[in-house]
């Protein structure tokens, strides 16, 4: 567990979070299609993540720009973030999570919520962009 952290339990893996602090260690996270999941409950988990580098969240219906501004702004060392299918985020918020996160080397997300801007600052930085 000392690295990567993926269960079938969405109240299992919240429960893991409430019980446990220092999440410190953890590199991996995969909370995709959780459809439990709000934004202040993933804000709440990675404040502790500070070194996180690579984050599944496809299929969270219920996040939006909030989280990946959170995103941007606790976890600074993410490399890999996959945000595909997250009804609740825009283009903006992609763009601004982009453009604040200076790890990031590959963003998993649908073509429609990436901004001509968004386009270029990844090409520019070497951000592979998979719609």
């Amino acid at each position: 567990m000392a690295g990567d952290l993926k269960d079938g339990s969405d109240t299992a893996f919240l429960d893991f979070c409430k019980s446990r602090q220092d999440l410190k260690r953890l590199r991996k996270l995969d909370l995709s299609f959780n459809d439990m999941l709000l934004d202040k409950e993933l804000i709440s988990m990675l404040v502790s993540c500070n070194n996180l580098n690579e984050l599944k969240v496809r299929g969270c219906k219920k996040l939006t720009n909030l989280a990946v501004v959170s995103l941007a702004k606790c976890c600074e060392r993410l490399q890999s973030v996959d945000v595909m299918y997250c009804c609740g985020m825009d283009a903006q918020g992609v763009e601004f999570f982009m453009l604040n996160s200076p790890n990031l080397r590959l963003l998993h997300v649908e073509g429609n919520k990436v901004s001509d801007v968004a386009r270029t600052w990844a090409s520019h930085k070497n951000i592979e962009v998979v719609a």
